[in-house]
């Protein structure tokens, strides 16, 4: 009887060990609950080549390591221990507290030390950043071009109340070291997002409580903020009312913070669709890939996420802007279409080559806050 058990025991430990690994034979598609920045490797293809054994084997290593059976439930589940017993989130994420995460991390960026007030920008670094700037605004202004600086502020700058209890933040940081070297030593326009941000909240969620990014609102108050700033420079530009919308809660998913985190089937409750009124054009989207990801259906315009070059044309109004920006700036265009004949963003980091052929009126070059220097 003892040798009987023994077995089993033996053939079900077997049978644990490769049924992953069968399981990955059906070549099953990326988890997409998990945000891992980063394409899984491809289903190897074998070449007619006497040589290439070496580089095939490694190649189904990488492949395995990918998609082996039940990779996504099981780093969820190593990521769910390491909350639940050692307060762990994560890499790169924090858990705050009433449902919210933070961005712990960001490429080479350590985002807590940011937001300790322990990492500044070196003097050097400052000037020279302040010196290129300054180039790009003459240059531009020499063409006949109107040039802004913005700044899209950490989630953890608007808001500090739902981070970690052991994390304190500053009370001042690497953005007001630029903020005020740019002030007193430069005539680049800089527009600082906090102040216009601080105030919204008041009112209104402007951050996703699981993303590390602004949601509708916090973008609406942004691109009226640009807007309000440039209708000096800029006559006829006249920020809209939210009243030009209709507003209204709809069910979220989750965001980019608990994917990274492994928590898996967390809802977004800060998630306004913003239902564009009567008053206001129809806008037109073109992108320069195919893979364009679609807003909410009730906002009707799509947006590409993960492409170079987007644009948007409104044929009642006139002027090109060009917006050099990040992931912030995605759903920031959209609102600033209302006010352009064409805005045109790209992913890309600012070139004069990108400038001369399209043309603009105003350049807008926006930066998040974690990423200034």
């Amino acid at each position: 009887m003892k040798r009987r058990l023994d077995q089993l025991l033996v053939l079900l430990f077997a049978f644990g060990l490769a049924f992953p690994t069968l399981v990955s034979l059906g070549r099953s598609p990326q988890d997409k609950r998990l945000k891992e920045g980063r394409v899984l490797s491809s289903f190897p293809e074998w070449k007619d080549d006497a040589n290439i054994w070496r580089e095939y084997r490694q190649q189904w290593e990488t492949y395995y390591g990918d998609h082996f059976g039940f990779r996504a439930s099981l780093i969820a589940f190593d990521l769910w221990i390491k909350s639940s017993l050692f307060a762990e989130t994560g890499p790169n994420v924090l858990a705050g507290s009433g449902g919210w995460f933070y961005l712990s991390r960001d490429c080479a960026v350590d985002t807590v030390n940011d937001c300790l007030g322990l990492t500044k920008i070196p003097q050097r670094r400052l000037k020279g950043l302040q010196r290129r700037l300054q180039e790009r605004r003459d240059w531009l202004a020499a063409h006949g071009i109107m040039y802004l600086y913005v700044i899209a502020p950490n989630k953890e700058t608007i808001y500090p109340e739902y981070l970690p209890g052991w994390l304190h933040p500053a009370a001042t940081t690497k953005i007001d070291q630029f903020v005020n070297q740019m002030r007193w030593h430069s005539t680049v326009p800089v527009l600082d997002l906090r102040p216009a941000l601080r105030q919204a909240r008041l009112d209104h969620w402007v951050y996703y409580q699981t993303d590390s990014h602004w949601n509708l609102w916090g973008a609406f108050v942004a691109g009226e903020t640009i807007i309000a700033s440039q209708s000096k420079r800029m006559p006829g530009l006249t920020p809209l009312d939210p009243g030009a919308f209709t507003i209204q809660p709809a069910p979220g998913l989750d965001g980019d913070l608990v994917r990274m985190a492994g928590e898996l089937g967390v809802k977004e409750a800060n998630n306004p669709v913003f239902i564009p009124g009567p008053s206001l054009p129809g806008l037109e989207f073109s992108s320069s890939g195919t893979n364009a990801v679609g807003w909410p259906q009730i906002w009707r315009i799509p947006v590409a996420e993960n492409q170079e070059i987007t644009t948007i044309k409104n044929r009642q109004r006139t002027g090109r802007v060009v917006i050099f920006g990040d992931s912030y700036a995605v759903k920031l265009q959209p609102f600033l279409g209302y006010h352009f004949g064409t805005v045109i963003l790209s992913r890309a980091p600012f070139t004069q080559d990108e400038v001369l052929r399209t043309q603009p009126v105003l350049v807008i070059d926006e930066v998040v806050e974690r990423l200034l220097q």
